[in-house]
């Protein structure tokens, strides 16, 4: 009878140790695909079981023995995008089957089956990045004449308010309220960015736009004068290439504002060539906006125009800000689950493939990511999006679990079990090359700051970041995050960052910049195995690896101490090997009964390094 132990010990995944070969994949190539177990495991059979035309085929494996492991494999050619696949393993008694979420008793669902994208070349430079994410207008005022010039261009909107950088801030009232950061304050702080660990930013939406968020477009073409103009943006990208960093845009490509001149013509105009770049249900005063918002009128991709100006030519909108002297890193795409045709997302996934492979056949390393705050695994499949904002796979489960708050911050609790179970789910509909490059964060400016989720506890904000920072994907910090700024409640997720502060919060700031320049250093990190391994009601563990290194991370976020066991043996350590905690010098951990025995204090995070002797 085989035991739930030896059944732990069976793993597969998409990295070097299970797919070969490895790196990038063409169309129609040769590879070998292996699962494991620990040697021993009485195991009968087991079969690559694929998908290639519509039916199913079972493929022989062949079983060979490595150091303290058996593997089991099977050659095929990738002959579709995704290439789907999952092990068929018969034992004794039960047939069991292996997929990206797990071991199954009972026949899984096709859309967790491991997968393999031929074709899709992830851009490398975002893998191996950390974001820090940035509403500029709260960053830093760098050049005041910019910010303080007249803002009275839109005469049917709130008067301008201009405040001071240090006035108390519970929250905005209006969208009209400015405190006049800028592109070029931005570029002064490259240092400081620097320091913390940082390579990447995303900047919140910069072209020409009444409101202090700017979702709200009136020219795609200029970038917004009181931000510093094309000029400003320029000289932002030129400094931070010199300083080997890079940053990416917010492509506000679903709706424009209702001041943009298309819809003014469009409105004014029943024979302008713009009406039919929006929806009207009855012209001209009902037309289709965003969530109903009538001053963001949604635009509607049935006009080939359109797409041609948004995308398609060669000084599209979406290409020429890639191009010299701007030099973006790529997209991220607001509200792309809602773009489409006829005030609706018709087409939607057909006009994102599109614009994709326009984009990539230019701008191959570009990075495209979306906002998705729900079920965004469709775009994820190798011909679409790089990767969502991971709310549904890492944000919202994490926050929920820390901070016994939803996302709109009612009492909902779950267990760390649940919490596990919630993430991989979500991961495994995902193929694994994909997977790493999706963008954790724990705070934007679409949600409470984390900091303020949990009350101004540092020390379950610290352990939020030791998990972010492991977890598979791209971790993002927003701006002011480094020294846990707030201003006191929920509504300060744009607040201006508090530069008097940084003094103040040396120790969060090094905590912040030890973690960063941790995960931007290991390959484990980057491109390592992942799996949970132990949870209780307060405490959550997993596991990366990658050859013969090994990285546990747990954590504990109730205020009292606890008590978790590892398993260890299923990687192949043998009792008395040792794990050392990167966090506290001289500690140690030693293998016993095949575990790793946690004690952790309140609210404490932490990462045992330990690397397996195959002898």
């Amino acid at each position: 009878m085989i035991t739930k132990e030896q059944l732990f010990s069976i793993f597969s995944d998409g990295t070097n140790d299970f797919v070969y070969p490895e790196g990038f994949h063409e169309p129609g190539q040769l590879v070998t695909i292996s699962m494991r177990s620990l040697a021993g495991v009485p195991l009968e059979d087991v079969k690559l079981r694929i998908f290639p035309d519509g039916e199913e085929r079972l493929l022989k494996t062949t079983l060979e023995r490595r150091g303290k492991f058996n593997f089991w494999s099977a050659e095929t050619r990738l002959t579709c995008l995704p290439f789907c696949y999952r092990f068929r393993i018969q034992t004794s008694d039960r047939v069991y089957w292996l997929n990206s979420s797990g071991l199954h008793a009972c026949m899984p669902p096709d859309e967790e089956d491991f997968k393999l994208v031929p074709g899709f070349r992830p851009p490398e430079w975002a893998q191996e990045s950390v974001f820090y994410q940035i509403f500029p207008d709260r960053f830093r005022c760098g050049r005041p004449e910019f910010g303080r010039a007249d803002r009275r261009k839109y005469p049917d909107t709130a008067p301008p308010v201009i405040r001071n950088w240090e006035e108390n801030y519970e929250g905005d009232r209006s969208s009209r309220e400015f405190f006049c950061g800028d592109l070029w304050g931005i570029r002064e702080m490259i240092p400081h960015l620097e320091m913390l660990g940082v390579n990447a930013l995303y900047l919140t939406p910069i072209f020409e736009a009444p409101s202090n968020h700017k979702y709200d477009t009136t020219d795609y073409c200029k970038v917004d004068a009181h931000l510093g103009g094309n000029e400003g943006l320029s000289a932002l990208s030129a400094a931070l290439k010199s300083h080997e960093m890079r940053y990416v845009l917010d492509g506000v490509f679903n709706h424009t504002g209702k001041h943009h001149p298309w819809f003014l013509d469009a409105v004014k105009n029943p024979e302008s060539a713009y009406r039919s770049w929006y929806t009207f249900e009855e012209y001209p005063e009902n037309y289709v906006g965003w969530m109903n918002h009538k001053s963001l009128p949604k635009l509607d991709y049935s006009s080939k125009e359109l797409s041609d100006l948004m995308f398609r030519n060669p000084d599209s909108i979406a290409l020429r800000w890639l191009d010299n002297p701007y030099c973006a890193s790529g997209w991220r795409l607001d509200a792309p689950n809602m773009l489409g045709c006829n005030g609706v997302d018709e087409r939607n996934l057909e006009i994102w493939r599109e614009f994709r492979k326009k984009i990539k056949s230019i701008y191959e390393d570009s990075f495209i990511f979306g906002e998705c705050f729900f079920e965004g695994s469709k775009w994820l499949q190798g011909d679409a999006f790089d990767s969502i904002m991971n709310y549904k796979g890492f944000t919202i489960p994490i926050i929920q679990w820390l901070s016994k708050k939803d996302l709109h911050l009612f009492p909902a609790e779950i267990h760390a079990s649940e919490a596990a179970s919630w993430m991989n789910s979500v991961m495994a509909r995902i193929p694994y090359s994909i997977r790493n490059l999706q963008y954790n964060a724990l705070s934007t400016h679409d949600i409470p700051r984390f900091i303020d989720r949990v009350e101004m506890n540092e020390q379950l904000y610290k352990l939020a970041l030791v998990f972010q920072m492991a977890f598979p994907g791209i971790p993002s910090i927003y701006y002011g995050e480094e020294i846990a700024l707030s201003g006191g409640n929920t509504s300060s997720n744009r607040i201006p960052m508090k530069w008097s502060d940084v003094t103040h919060k040396r120790e969060l700031l090094e905590f912040v910049s030890c973690l960063a320049g941790l995960r931007r250093s290991s390959a484990l990190l980057k491109n390592g195995s992942f799996r949970f391994v132990s949870a209780t009601d307060d405490i959550l563990a997993f596991v990366r690896f990658l050859e013969n290194d090994v990285l546990i991370v747990a954590g504990n976020r109730s205020p009292k101490p606890g008590l978790i066991d590892i398993p260890v043996e299923w990687l192949g350590f043998s009792e008395g090997q040792r794990f050392s905690s990167i966090f506290s010098i001289g500690s140690v951990h030693f293998v016993e009964d095949g575990k790793i025995k946690l004690f952790l204090s309140a609210y404490e995070g932490i990462w045992l390094s330990g690397k397996l002797d195959q002898n």
